[in-house]
């Protein structure tokens, strides 16, 4: 039966998708009745709690088939993704630095390409340690960050605007739902590495590069 769903802190359409059995996120996110949500929140990973979201009865596929005849039918499971891209403190990125990801009890080792990894996860997965070795010629000096997938809200809020400074490593705190002092500083922080006017505050400009800078 068709319901409506009221988003949570840490989910994304794909994680709703697969809590109703959907195995297309795009059945509920395309759907006409969804169409407001789609236009206010353009990238499907990034919900904020509170979001109410149309959930369609689902449709069963149908197929054309010969009787008589065995036919073999594959079905494909849902899957999210861990998607970073890491550069340093100058916006180079890491290309081919040795990493070490840590998720659903798995450990997989690779290198970076252009400072990107890509990995596929289960829905359901909320959390994941991640560590980055720079330098081959400096293997003790490691960097560490613990990802929580699906936690990121729109850049219209203070957590949103907190979250996007901290990915791009200017640190404030995330325990307060104010702009404290710390947040004042790291937007101080990146208006200078973006070569904007260092005020501390938040003005359309700031806001739409530190949005470009986060995607991008």
């Amino acid at each position: 039966m068709a319901t409506k769903h009221t988003v949570e802190q840490g989910e994304t359409v794909v994680t709703i998708a697969h809590k109703y059995g959907f195995r297309d996120w795009k059945a509920i996110y395309d759907h006409p009745q969804n169409a407001s949500l789609k236009q206010a929140r353009p990238n499907p990973d990034v919900l904020n709690p509170g979001d109410m979201i149309y959930i369609p009865d689902k449709e069963p596929p149908e197929y054309d088939c010969v009787t008589n005849q065995r036919h073999r039918f594959e079905v494909k499971s849902l899957r999210a993704a861990i998607r970073v891209h890491l550069q340093d403190p100058f916006g180079v990125p890491y290309n081919d630095a040795r990493y070490k990801l840590e998720v659903e009890g798995k450990t997989v080792e690779g290198r970076l390409e252009k400072g990107e990894l890509h990995y596929e996860v289960l829905p359901t997965t909320r959390e994941a340690a991640l560590t980055l070795w720079p330098d081959d010629n400096d293997p003790n000096r490691s960097l560490h960050w613990v990802l929580q997938l699906g936690h990121l809200d729109m850049s219209e809020t203070i957590a949103g605007i907190k979250g996007r400074l901290n990915n791009l490593g200017f640190h404030c705190s995330v325990e307060s739902s104010e702009i404290d002092a710390t947040t004042v500083d790291a937007i101080k922080a990146f208006q200078c590495a973006a070569g904007l006017p260092a005020t501390g505050q938040l003005d359309d400009k700031t806001r739409d590069r530190l949005e470009a800078k986060h995607i991008s």
